[in-house]
């Protein structure tokens, strides 16, 4: 969720479906670093970009592939749900 200026105002959640168990433990840690990662990645990325919804999903999207290519060997289907308020 960003406001219209590309600031998160809540935190990014991931889903890992078919990877990762969000009700586990064992898998909980995984989604807070992928998670981490995207957000870092928000506020990393040029305050003139933030504005592009399409720039901001494909940011999204590459971080989370590259996260889970790196951590698990995978590449997921990924679906970025963006909401702007």
């Amino acid at each position: 969720v960003m406001d219209a200026r590309g600031n998160l105002v809540a935190d990014p959640r991931i889903t890992a479906l078919g990877l990762l168990d969000e009700t586990s433990d064992q898998d909980t840690p995984h989604l807070a670093a992928a998670e981490a990662e995207v957000a870092k990645a928000l506020q990393n990325m040029p305050k003139n970009l933030r504005g592009s919804d399409d720039e901001v999903t494909e940011l999204i999207r590459v971080t989370a592939r590259r996260f889970f290519n790196e951590r698990f060997d995978r590449k997921p289907q990924t679906r970025v749900h963006l909401i702007r308020v």
